[in-house]
């Protein structure tokens, strides 16, 4: 379905972002991309969705295509109508628009007959949203503000949704429902999700699929049954380590650095 092979992203012609990365998504699966802040997750997705000429970025090497298609220099609203919609980061809902508003953006590229059908199934799959559809997106819960980029997102019928940073700001309670969410629209509505994540315990509780990234890199892709096996992944991602203290010292922390067991 999609496919980046050795990509490689640039900004302002100088800074070398993305070093070559390949990943792959399958139609109907749910891949989970994780890292740290600044490993190069956005950029990623920006790559995908066209977006990277807002920041001054570029694609210098390397092919993007979705279902055989290029689309490296397509433009976002092309990207869209392909069937590529993105969650971004923060959700950026437009808080001066109502419930209601904002999802119908969503729809502003579509031309077909079925957008009321689209809306009644969004109510459905967020009946809180159906009764705050009047409200101003500005006075919703960080929870509902995530919900409501989803069902925007949504609204276009995309048949790749990319999820950036979806934990991002909530609580615990709440990011269990919004994968609850994810996981329901992959078994129920067959849609093919790439979530990009730092939270790497709620991606791995939905994705089949996962890549890890670092400075730019892909440094390790497997099942994600394979990845929670993995030392380096269960003790830098999911916090779970063999040392009795839970504690890593400065000298520990440096000898992973050089270690890195899975570049090997």
């Amino acid at each position: 379905m999609l496919e980046v092979r050795n990509v490689k992203v640039v900004y302002n012609d100088v800074i070398l972002v993305l070093k070559g990365i390949s990943l792959s998504v399958a139609e109907g699966s749910i891949v989970a991309l994780l890292g740290a802040n600044g490993a190069g997750k956005t950029t990623t997705a920006k790559a995908v969705c066209g977006l990277l000429e807002f920041q001054d970025g570029n694609v210098t090497e390397g092919t993007i295509e979705f279902f055989g298609a290029r689309i490296n220099d397509c433009s976002p609203e092309d990207i869209v109508g392909r069937g590529i919609s993105m969650v971004p980061e923060g959700r950026r809902v437009f808080v001066q628009l109502t419930v209601e508003e904002n999802l119908k953006v969503g729809s502003y590229l579509r031309r077909d007959s079925a957008v009321r059908k689209d809306l009644e199934d969004i109510w459905q799959l967020f009946p809180s949203l159906w009764r705050r559809r009047d409200v101003k997106a500005g006075y919703l819960s960080g929870g509902e503000q995530q919900m409501l980029a989803i069902g925007r997102a949504m609204m276009s019928r995309p048949r790749l949704l990319i999820l950036d940073e979806p934990s991002l700001g909530l609580s615990p309670r709440l990011v269990e429902e919004v994968f609850q969410v994810i996981a329901r629209l992959n078994k129920e509505a067959n849609m093919t999700l790439l979530i990009i994540e730092q939270n790497a315990h709620a991606a791995f509780s939905v994705a089949r699929y996962g890549y890890i990234m670092e400075n730019g890199r892909i440094v390790m892709d497997a099942d994600t049954d394979r990845l929670v096996r993995d030392a380096d992944v269960k003790e830098f991602y999911l916090g779970i380590t063999d040392n009795t203290s839970g504690r890593k010292s400065f000298n520990q922390v440096k000898s992973y650095k050089r270690r890195k067991r899975w570049l090997s």
